[in-house]
């Protein structure tokens, strides 16, 4: 499952420091070749970089 800049995620588990499970987000970054990783900027001010996909998931609701 492939996002890219832009797109609502949440967090899919509790393994990001500062960001609950369930935490939208917007990805604002995309890099990689072989192995992709996101920079995710979430509503509750954290913004993670270099996170695994298996981390996030696609959010059902538009983040605010």
């Amino acid at each position: 499952m492939a996002f890219a800049q832009k797109d609502a995620v949440e967090a899919a588990d509790d393994s990001l420091r500062g960001v609950p499970a369930g935490t939208r987000g917007r990805v604002v970054g995309v890099t990689g070749l072989s192995w992709i990783r996101y920079r995710v900027q979430f509503e509750n001010g954290w913004e993670a970089n270099l996170v695994d996909e298996k981390h996030l998931r696609r959010s059902v609701e538009p983040v605010r």
